[in-house]
């Protein structure tokens, strides 16, 4: 019986609709509009999964969007996922790419620029023949629900196959085809196993029900390896199964199981048999393979334990000798270099040789994994001890390249002590100790690859030059700027040698370039011709790297080319980034470079975050929802930051977990940059909380450590507006001058509009600069969010100063509501509110201790209504004022103290004092009393 006849009476008992409509979904449903629906955990997604994996042509494009429960209320984070994954598509098309919109907000500009680029997107999609899928529609936000279902509805007969798995909540579309799957009964799932084991075995039936709980596809999975039904057992003995098939049949197994992609299967049957008139698929399908070979095209084991079982079910001569047939008649040279290993019974040079080619090219072709399997299988038949140690290099760089790190560290675990020259057995230290990075104190790196440069120069000049370039980006991650500039001056000693190039010379001389520029950067020497070299280098160190150097240099070149996009990032120019960046990413992509690739994506989502693209800024950093834990970088614990920045900003839960496990991760190996970067995070938090103490001490402990370690540069983190905001809440005058102070000197010698932009702020706030000035240079930044944080904060500032407010209030909170950043709206209400005062910190600091016994007396006890409105300025502070109209609007005591940045202890105190002052009793009265002064 067929798996499809499984599934279509399994169809049937699942309560769908129609058995039609599941043919529907197997055959015929191009051009369709689908919506599965089921409740959770009910196996919608694994339905859909199956559908892309087993039943659709795998030549046309898939287009896939997921909805997420934290992007739930992130405007227009659906439609920013189809566009991303639409251009990544089309780089190569005649066609131009899908933009992403251009706002992150509702606003009607930005959902009419949304559907039109969703329209062409998805007509793009229809024209190729492709899917799209869209998965958890139910976590899609409003607006790319509206979008989306408006582009499929406006294009009707010619929109693209779609397939929508959702809950049974409010329909995504309410046009198309409907599957509604639910959980089996016991009696139907009973009804299931009898006709799939052709048993009535109730023990068996009992045991699927406990194994699945009626889950439809676990049951497909539980059946599917409990299959024999030949002796009614549920367990699969495949070794033994197999042994009862007759010799030919399992030589003709045997051929099948150890089979590549282009192996010519009737080729090598009729050179391993001699015989042609029975071919290979009449030889493998009968009687006696009815329950382990599939009986449909193409022909394949029913089970991967059969397929195991059957590559060793003959004996060692026969497996050699099908392996030799299988090399022989192959159509690729990597499919016949790998059983022509298969095919040797002791170590053979030329043979690892052949893998090794086979390697490389899978790894030009962007398929580190399979390379890395080439290269371990050339080391093991590598009877040079060079040679196998070289291959060994090249398993351990490949795995690492694909973020693999527990199997780069398998790789060289024992090798680090082969007997081979100095130079290999330190390039395989070298590789072990990055593969563990994870396990040691980055410190304790920079050492031992320092040590190892200098035990190798004189050997291997490159070599030591690599050792040094890692231990610079080690030194850049943990945070000690100074000590990477005196890596970045050692670089290039010893590359002057007789064993070097001229182009691998001054290929390296760029690459110390870099690192000096880089490090410049950090400091924040914008004068130095260094930093000219770094962030103008672009792509032309790639080049360098590719075409007149050896292949052992491209990984550092890859690595380089990291901290060029991101100093471009850092000085703020964005444009060169974002190339620089995308072509890297493409560039790592394209070599399966996945922890390359992590870090960029990382990169990109802060320069979306910084120009306020939160929507695409979020959907780069998804990819860290799920990550192994084997398969941790430094890029994807970037990404947690990262994105809980985004989320402090809009009070979504969750913060505090991404933050935690980003500091799991990189406090405990001193990697001070990510550590720095999340507890930024976490300040953000705070603030938007209203726990400003908290953020204080957060940001002061950031700023002295980044100063300490020589990271001048405001650039790179973009913490000073934190910085500032918290000091002038909480008064510290004296330290808020000296912030001022260092960015204006550094404003003075670079022109960076954030630092001129952050020090006129501060300057405004102390009431020695223009507020006129602070919100010119804010509007400058190109920075949506933080410019809006300026501008409020002058608005704030103007308040508590008693001085008309010169930002517009409303436009203010648009802006702040088209990035969801919800505390920050409800501060612009409160700075629009007649008589409230939105700030902490809301006396000047100028004038903070000027208040005299005589402002806080109060009058004596009244009744409410009597009058009461005409004193409440004098009778209160201006703090128990701010705390008075908030509750006065209806906020309980919890929200007051978040809204106004407060303790609720705090809340509950200036309560106290405002009824004994106002000679008022309840909630009540005190509303009435506002309400009076308001009109």
């Amino acid at each position: 019986m067929s798996q499809g006849a499984d599934r279509e009476r399994l169809a049937a008992a699942l309560g769908i609709d129609q058995i039609g409509a599941a043919r529907m979904l197997t055959e015929h449903l191009a051009g369709r509009v689908v919506t599965v629906r089921g409740p959770a955990g009910i196996g919608k997604s694994e339905l859909v999964r199956w559908f892309v994996d087993r039943a659709w042509p795998f030549e046309h494009r898939v287009l896939r969007v997921n909805g997420t429960l934290l992007d739930q209320h992130v405007p227009l984070g659906g439609v920013t996922q189809l566009l991303d994954a639409a251009a990544l598509q089309e780089t190569t098309a005649d066609s131009p790419a899908p933009a992403a919109p251009t706002k992150s907000g509702p606003s009607d500009n930005a959902e009419l620029a949304a559907a039109a680029d969703v329209l062409a997107a998805l007509d793009r999609l229809a024209a190729d023949t492709g899917l799209l899928v869209i998965d958890d529609a139910h976590w899609l936000d409003e607006t790319s629900r509206r979008v989306i279902e408006f582009a499929l509805r406006r294009l009707a007969d010619r929109s693209p196959t779609t397939l929508i798995a959702q809950r049974p909540s409010t329909p995504m579309v309410t046009f198309g085809e409907r599957l509604d799957v639910r959980g089996l009964s016991k009696t139907e799932s009973d009804e299931v196993v009898a006709t799939r084991l052709g048993s009535d075995d109730a023990s068996v039936a009992d045991a699927a029900w406990n194994a699945t709980a009626g889950h439809p596809l676990a049951l497909l999975d539980w059946l599917s390896q409990r299959h024999d039904r030949s002796r009614g057992r549920h367990d699969i003995d495949a070794g033994g199964r197999v042994d009862t098939c007759t010799p030919q049949t399992r030589l003709a197994m045997c051929l099948l199981a150890r089979q590549r992609s282009g192996d010519d299967l009737d080729a090598a049957w009729t050179l391993l048999t001699g015989d042609e008139t029975v071919g290979f698929a009449e030889a493998v399908r009968s009687d006696e393979t009815v329950d382990v070979i599939e009986p449909d095209a193409p022909v394949r084991f029913r089970h991967a334990e059969y397929q195991v079982a059957a590559a060793a079910a003959v004996s060692t001569a026969e497996q050699h000798e099908v392996s030799r047939c299988l090399a022989v008649t192959a159509t690729q040279p990597d499919s016949a270099a790998w059983h022509m290993a298969d095919a040797t019974s002791t170590t053979d040079d030329d043979v690892a040789r052949l893998l090794d080619a086979a390697g490389r090219r899978a790894a030009d072709r962007g398929a580190p994994i399979e390379a890395a399997r080439c290269f371990e299988k050339a080391a093991a038949l590598a009877r040079d001890e060079r040679l196998r140690a070289d291959e060994l290099i090249a398993a351990a760089e490949s795995w690492w390249y694909a973020c693999f790190p527990g199997e780069a560290a398998r790789v060289t675990a024992d090798a680090a002590d082969a007997p081979v020259d100095t130079v290999r057995r330190i390039r395989l230290r070298q590789l072990h100790r990055a593969a563990t990075g994870w396990q040691h104190d980055v410190v304790d790196t920079i050492r031992i690859y320092l040590d190892d440069a200098m035990v190798v120069e004189g050997a291997d000049a490159e070599v030591a030059s690599g050792l040094r370039v890692a231990a610079f980006i080690e030194a850049c991650l943990a945070g000690q700027v100074e000590l990477a500039v005196d890596i970045a001056g050692e670089l290039t000693t010893g590359i002057a040698s007789p064993t070097v190039s001229a182009a691998a010379s001054a290929t390296w001389e760029g690459a110390a370039a870099v690192c000096r520029g880089f490090a410049a950067t950090l400091r924040g020497r914008a004068g130095d011709d260094d930093l000219d070299d770094s962030v103008r280098c672009d792509l032309d160190l790639m080049d360098l790297f590719g075409g007149a150097a050896p292949d052992k240099l491209e990984t550092s070149a890859l690595n380089l080319l990291q901290l060029v996009g991101y100093a471009q990032l850092v000085v703020d120019d964005r444009a060169t980034a974002r190339r620089t960046l995308t072509s890297l990413r493409t560039e790592a992509h394209a070599r399966g470079a996945v922890a390359i690739t992590d870090f960029t994506d990382a990169c990109l989502a802060e320069l979306d975050r910084r120009e306020g693209r939160w929507a695409s800024a979020l959907s780069r950093t998804m990819s860290d929802l799920d990550i192994d834990v084997a398969r941790t970088s430094a890029g994807k614990v970037w990404q947690r930051a990262i994105r809980a920045r985004m989320l402090a900003a809009q009070q979504v839960d969750g913060v505090d977990a991404l933050v935690d496990s980003a500091l799991a991760e990189a406090e405990p190996v001193g990697m001070e940059f990510i550590t720095s970067a999340a507890q930024i995070a976490r300040a953000n938090n705070d603030l938007a909380s209203g726990n400003v103490r908290r953020a204080a001490e957060l940001v002061d402990d950031i700023s002295m450590k980044m100063q300490q370690g020589g990271a001048l540069e405001p650039g790179a983190m973009w913490i000073d507006l934190d910085h500032v905001e918290t000091l002038w809440r909480l008064g510290r005058g004296d330290d808020l001058r000296t912030v001022v102070d260092r960015l204006a000197e550094h404003a003075s010698r670079t022109a960076r509009p954030w630092s001129k932009a952050i020090a006129a702020l501060g300057a405004a706030l102390l009431g020695t600069g223009s507020s006129a000035d602070a919100v010119a240079l804010a509007r400058a930044l190109d920075a949506p969010f933080e410019s809006a944080r300026i501008e409020l904060l002058v608005g704030e500032h103007e308040r508590v100063t008693q001085r008309p407010i010169s930002v517009d209030t409303d436009e203010l909170r648009e802006r702040f509501a088209r990035l969801g950043a919800a505390p920050y709206v409800k501060r612009c209400d409160l700075l629009a509110s007649p008589i409230a005062s939105p700030v902490d910190g809301s006396i000047p600091l100028s004038t903070r201790n000027a208040e005299t016994d005589e402002s806080r007396t109060a009058p004596g006890r009244r009744g409410a209504g009597s009058g009461i409105g005409e004193s409440v300025l004098t009778a209160l502070t201006p703090a128990e004022l701010r705390v008075a109209v908030t509750v006065a609007d209806g906020n309980t005591n919890a929200e007051a103290a978040a809204l106004l940045f407060l303790s609720i202890r705090t809340v509950e105190a200036h309560l106290r004092a405002i009824f004994r002052k106002l000679g008022i009793r309840n909630r009540v009265e005190l509303a009435t009393a506002i309400g009076e002064h308001r009109r």
